[in-house]
């Protein structure tokens, strides 16, 4: 599970990076707030939901590896691999505990502002509305810049015998926006991706925007800019909560806010420039897409992160445990012609069911079997099927399969599990007539 959610997460990241480039080169500067805001929450979205468009799907992408492509009508083959897929990739395993170590942090992290952001709420003393939205206070020893989540205003007690009307409007600002659900968002997405730097520079962006968007509220509402640049400095000296609310003074560079405040605003037909976002996703998906990456993806998403040798192998013993079905063995098992001849022998025998291809059925089929010391297969299962058609002709080919030369494990012969991979994709306009011809036969 740990093994597809990185691999996902890899995809998500190969999203996120461009994206995030194409918003900061196109929108950087412009005052454009909400349209900024929008591209940044679309392009996590996109981060986030794309890779299944490509064809992910709980962590296992639906491509062939660089494998045999058979006639129209029939299936494709590829991604082959004897054993546990992870043989001879244990910088692959190694990189996946790494994942789940930093993801393990990052969520607790997140947990941990979420549970004293809940507290903070939860014991302060209800004050006052402000238009619907509640007021609390905080009166812990802490002082606390003013801040907003979900309905919530937060401001320190201290404050509120001088609480300005700027303030107020401000956090309002945050709360009519819902800027609450952006950060949340993005925070998905920085635990999700910790490692990679361009989700939080997104994260970081879209909180800055967010404040854009409630200082220019501030300034439509009357205020004067000079009074509320003032306001800004002072409240700085507040502490501020690391968490998904949104703070009055989340941005220690004040001086970047008041520049946008004075800035000119942009020519209106700069929006245009947003248009760039569309070809960066396609491209992306395309990359997602591409026979390298998906077989990358897949080599990550298909590792397993244990090993189950037995306690005397553990012990460094050559003993062999009897009856025993390996998942990592010294030598794998061996098929005439090698992995290639592998492929090339399921994919002449593979047959596309012709009810699957009038009904245009497509997909991936992952099985894992068990090769005897006979050279034999046995124990036929399905790991992640596609369609019950597809399924049973990939589990009717494989169960014909008979292997050149066993696994060995202490120089003896031993059960050994395989994992085939197998994809049955319609590839030209006569793949029907291709598959009823081939049926007939």
């Amino acid at each position: 599970m740990i093994a597809r959610l990185f691999a996902y997460s890899l995809a998500v990241s190969i999203m996120l990076i461009p994206l995030y480039l194409t918003v900061k080169w196109v929108m950087g500067g412009l005052t454009f707030h909400r349209l900024t805001r929008l591209m940044l929450t679309g392009s996590i979205v996109a981060s986030l939901l794309l890779p299944f468009a490509a064809g992910m799907i709980d962590g296992l992408l639906v491509h062939g590896g660089s494998g045999v492509t058979a006639e129209a009508g029939l299936p494709q083959i590829g991604g082959i691999a004897a054993g546990p897929v992870e043989s001879g990739s244990s910088w692959i395993r190694i990189a996946v505990w790494i994942y789940a170590a930093g993801l393990m942090v990052f969520a607790a992290r997140e947990m941990a502002g979420l549970v004293s952001l809940a507290s903070i709420i939860r014991s302060a003393t209800r004050w006052g509305r402000w238009g619907r939205w509640i007021v609390v206070v905080n009166e812990g020893p802490e002082r606390l810049s003013p801040f907003s989540f979900g309905r919530y205003i937060v401001v320190d007690a201290a404050d509120l015998p001088g609480l300005e009307r700027t303030v107020m409007v401000h956090e309002s600002a945050h709360l009519d926006h819902h800027h609450w659900i952006d950060l949340m968002l993005a925070d998905v997405a920085t635990v999700l991706c910790w490692y990679c730097p361009a989700s939080w520079l997104m994260r970081n962006e879209l909180s800055t925007v967010h404040e854009y968007e409630a200082d220019e509220a501030v300034l439509l509402s009357g205020a004067a800019a000079s009074d509320y640049q003032k306001m800004l400095i002072k409240k700085a000296a507040g502490s501020r909560f690391p968490s998904i609310a949104c703070n009055l003074t989340y941005h220690s560079n004040i001086s970047k806010r008041i520049k946008m405040m004075l800035k000119q605003k942009s020519h209106p037909s700069l929006r245009m420039a947003a248009a760039a976002a569309l070809p960066v996703m396609a491209a992306g998906l395309m990359m997602l897409a591409s026979p390298a990456v998906a077989n990358a993806l897949n080599a990550v998403s298909e590792v397993k992160v244990t090993n189950n040798y037995s306690s005397a192998q553990e012990a460094g013993s050559p003993e062999v445990a009897k009856d025993k079905v390996y998942e990592a063995v010294e030598v794998p098992p061996v098929f005439p012609g090698g992995e290639a001849g592998l492929m090339m022998w399921v994919a002449q025998n593979l047959r596309y069911p012709v009810e699957a291809v009038e009904k245009n059925i497509q997909g991936r089929v992952v099985l894992s079997f068990v090769v005897k010391p006979d050279c034999t297969v046995e124990d036929v299962k399905v790991i992640k099927g596609a369609d019950p058609m597809l399924d049973a002709e990939a589990i009717r080919v494989v169960k014909q399969l008979k292997f050149d030369k066993p696994g060995y494990q202490g120089g003896k012969a031993v059960s050994v599990w395989y994992t085939v991979p197998v994809t049955f994709r319609l590839q030209a306009p006569k793949a029907k007539e291709s598959a009823t011809a081939a049926d007939k036969k």
